[in-house]
């Protein structure tokens, strides 16, 4: 990369420059704030949510588009191994569609696969 890239991007009317190598968190983090930037609300949903079902939704928006099994939202999201892992995935995952009901995040879920997360 030039270093004048991403000067001259951002004068040119970019809103923000990613230079590589990426950093997946960094990205979400980005899309995230550029999100409440473009569609902002009187409280964000993230206030409204419990710390599982936010680490879920963390979990969900960082790996976005790739359908993420129970299982994985578990050991990743929750950081534990538990017995009644799709159960337990499938209420908070109701929770969160209750809670972010009228945003633009939008949980899906498809049998076999597991959970994504979309914006509409």
């Amino acid at each position: 990369m030039k270093p004048h890239t991403a000067t001259h991007v951002l004068r040119a009317g970019a809103d923000d420059y990613v230079s590589l190598p990426l950093n997946r968190y960094e990205l979400a983090a980005r899309v995230l704030a550029v999100h409440e930037r473009m569609f902002p609300r009187a409280a964000p949903v993230t206030d409204k949510l419990t710390r599982t079902e936010a680490a879920i939704l963390r979990f969900l928006v960082e790996n976005q588009g790739a359908w993420t099994p129970p299982g994985r939202i578990i050991q990743e999201a929750i950081g534990t191994h538990h017995e009644a892992g799709s159960s337990l995935v499938r209420v908070y995952v109701h929770k969160l569609r209750a809670k972010l009901a009228g945003s633009r995040i939008q949980v899906l879920s498809r049998r076999g696969y597991g959970y994504r997360v979309v914006t509409r």
